[in-house]
């Protein structure tokens, strides 16, 4: 058997490098192990507090009040899991696994995490994958999971993956 084609290292981006918030959703975010490769858009926050939901069925939200790439913060992005009854963005993260790869590419850069937990959460705990301070860059995915509840609209649970940035 021949011996496997090794994965290059990711290249480094220059840590100088302030990506502005068009840069960044001019990107892509891409995790080839679940065939993930989606446009990147701003949502709000309704007046109540709560999230807006992605637009649609491919994009992965960020919201402003959240850092972005480069900037050392946890940078915390969305998606749907399925939408009008179809598999959405998101309808796979639940089988990433540790080690896989997160690419942001935005700006001229690639930035490169690697997956390293992945938690099923209450609604109500999930609020920390948004807010909790950390203590070096990494990209939170968070996706709906558990039971559909039709008089809410919304799920039960929350699939939460944390990605640590590698370059």
């Amino acid at each position: 058997m021949p011996e496997p084609t090794p994965i290059p290292p990711p290249l480094p981006v220059d840590p100088r490098l302030v990506l502005t918030k068009e840069q960044f959703l001019a990107g892509r975010l891409v995790i080839p192990t679940i065939g993930v490769d989606a446009p990147l858009e701003e949502r709000g926050v309704y007046g109540n507090g709560v999230m807006q939901d992605p637009s649609g069925r491919q994009a992965v939200a960020w919201y402003p009040f959240e850092p972005l790439p480069n900037d050392g913060g946890n940078v915390f992005l969305a998606g749907h899991l399925q939408l009008g009854g179809s598999p959405a963005v998101f309808w796979n993260l639940q089988n990433t696994q540790a080690g896989d790869r997160v690419v942001i590419s935005a700006g001229g850069a690639d930035f490169y995490y690697s997956v390293m937990s992945k938690e099923l959460e209450t609604k109500a705990d999930a609020l920390h994958a948004v807010i909790d301070p950390v203590d070096r860059e990494v990209v939170t995915l968070m996706t709906c999971a558990g039971n559909y509840i039709p008089s809410t609209g919304d799920y039960t649970l929350r699939w939460i993956v944390r990605a640590e940035r590698i370059n």
